[in-house]
């Protein structure tokens, strides 16, 4: 039985639709890992955190067994449009590297970066939908996610970061 998720950026299904199919994207083909023969999926599931898929591979072969995590790379399919209107490709990378840059005064400052950054992530998806999205949603929210989780950092984040 094919399902289809609610996605809050229905462009998604236009340019990737088998991205919230789980059903037919298990069967696109991929090797094995350890003799490059052809795999099947035994088991596949949609995780809650994220638009990600995780998979249980095996070998048709050699019957080796692995995990994938899958997820769609939004730097191919989002650009990030500033106030000039230049346009630039979408950077989870960027994004993280702010977030670290203002949590910098923190013990556990690049795993707080990290989950902090997909919160972000999800905030900005939700909000945008569009293929385009303004940076002043990406600071908003970096803001506000920020401002709740450490006052310190958003005031650095706010004098250091522009739309």
């Amino acid at each position: 039985m094919t399902r289809w998720f609610f996605s809050p950026f229905p462009h998604f299904l236009i340019v990737y639709p088998l991205v919230f199919n789980s059903a037919a994207c298990q069967y696109i083909a991929m090797v094995c890992l350890y003799c490059s023969h052809r795999t099947k999926t035994t088991n596949s599931r949609n995780l809650q955190n994220g638009h990600r898929t995780w998979r249980r591979k095996k070998c048709t072969n050699c019957s080796q067994v692995w995990t994938t995590i899958e997820k769609p790379d939004l730097s191919k399919l989002f650009s990030v449009k500033h106030i000039s209107g230049k346009l630039e490709p979408f950077s989870r990378d960027k994004l993280f590297l702010t977030v670290f840059d203002s949590l910098k005064h923190r013990e556990a400052a690049q795993s707080d970066a990290t989950s902090l950054t997909d919160t972000i992530l999800n905030k900005v998806l939700i909000k945008s939908n569009a293929s385009i999205i303004e940076a002043e949603i990406i600071f908003d929210a970096t803001l506000e996610v920020l401002d709740r989780f450490d006052t310190h950092a958003a005031a650095h984040y706010r004098a250091y970061n522009t739309t």
